[in-house]
């Protein structure tokens, strides 16, 4: 028996589905959240958050190795999360670009997506290396002495 199973998606703010929904990863105080917006919640979003978007710092967030999830980072990684790969994949096919279901997205179709979203391409500049700090200077015992007794010789010992 086949089945046919439909996802609609509905914008988080409004409640109603829509063909140009997304959905936007952001982090505040440490932790990673999803939104899922039209088009139309998608641009008061990015309008609510733009004054503080153009005074804030940008942050290159390394992805964690396998020991560890790590901070925020973990929500954030550089590879997409795996709810937004399924989305790229949606959009590429409406738009005419083929792509696996399976396995890798190549980055000339991330580039697409994102510059069809309007994304901010711009890479952040390095963060400069930390100075490193003063040497301490390094305390060395002295050598350990020998005992006294060792060197002395044996007390007599006392006889009446």
């Amino acid at each position: 028996m086949a089945q046919k199973v439909l996802i609609t998606l509905l914008d988080d703010m409004t409640g109603q589905p829509g063909d140009d929904i997304e959905t936007e990863t952001f982090a505040v105080n440490g932790q990673a959240y999803e939104i899922d917006l039209s088009a139309k919640s998608r641009q008061a979003f990015l309008s609510a958050l733009d004054e503080y978007v153009q005074n804030a710092r940008k942050v290159v967030v390394k992805a964690a190795g396998r020991r560890g999830a790590g901070s925020v980072a973990a929500g954030m990684r550089e590879s997409r999360a795996q709810a937004e790969l399924g989305k790229i994949r949606q959009w590429a096919g409406r738009n005419g670009i083929k792509v696996a279901q399976r396995g890798r997205i190549s980055p000339q179709v991330f580039k697409a997506y994102d510059e069809a979203c309007g994304r901010d391409l711009v890479k952040p500049e390095p963060a400069p290396a930390p100075e490193p700090e003063p040497a301490k200077p390094v305390r060395r015992r002295a050598p350990a002495k020998k005992a006294a007794a060792a060197k002395a010789p044996p007390t007599p010992a006392f006889t009446d």
